[in-house]
């Protein structure tokens, strides 16, 4: 009843479970191997477990946690992974890691995906929240528009929550540790294909201006992982 999130991976070996209990000690990660039930605590503890993920042959798992600073004013996210040889899961990759964009952590509304052949590991980054200090006066409630900006305000108000919630893609190398950051603010789309050592990136924004009466126009990238 409190399992939150699950994945089995896909040869059936192994299912992955994230657990959100009403006693934080029992929050956790765990991998049990359908074979003969073995279930290995991956990690548990107070904190938030997000956006789980295993390898298509089960012998990686992946999730997000803010286990280790849970207890701060400032809590945030690494990225944890585990082999089905270990006992338990290690962080990859945490804020501040070589390799991050400045200025980025990594988010929970993005995604983690392995590639097919469980060499690496995809996931998302978003920008450190700019906190509003304690003595600033209660916002005004305005839309202010410039002539200069990439879409309309009514297309902006559209997309207000999607640009809230965006994320910038990375890619962890598993068996280094090799963070590379393939988007960006100026290339905000990425695909990753399921082999070979290019992503593909699209940007519209040199050309958003031209929706009002043109078409629509991107730059498409190759990006080297």
């Amino acid at each position: 009843a409190e399992v939150s999130d699950y994945r089995l991976s896909r040869n059936g070996r192994w299912l992955l479970y994230a657990v959100v209990s009403s006693d934080p000690e029992k929050d956790g990660v765990f991998a049990r191997r359908i074979a003969d039930g073995h279930t290995v605590a991956l990690a548990t503890g107070k904190g938030r477990y997000r956006q789980i993920a295993i390898s298509e042959d089960g012998s990686w798992a992946a999730f997000l946690s803010d286990k280790e600073s849970a207890s701060s004013a400032k809590p945030v996210f690494a990225l944890y992974v585990w082999h089905e040889k270990e006992s338990t899961a290690r962080v990859l990759v945490a804020a501040g890691a070589r390799g991050l964009p400045e200025g980025m952590i990594l988010s929970d509304n993005g995604s983690l995906a392995f590639s097919k052949d469980g060499n690496r590991l995809t996931f998302g980054v978003a920008p450190v929240p700019v906190e509003r200090p304690k003595d600033a006066p209660d916002p005004l409630a305005v839309d202010i528009w410039s002539w200069r900006d990439g879409l309309i305000q009514p297309m902006q108000k559209v997309q207000a929550d999607q640009d809230a919630r965006r994320t910038y893609l990375c890619v962890a190398h598993l068996r280094d540790g090799w963070v590379v950051a393939l988007g960006a603010p100026d290339l905000p789309t990425v695909s990753v294909p399921e082999k070979g050592e290019y992503a593909l990136g699209s940007t519209s924004l040199p050309y958003e201006p031209l929706v009002s009466w043109d078409d629509t126009y991107s730059d498409v990238y190759l990006v080297n992982q």
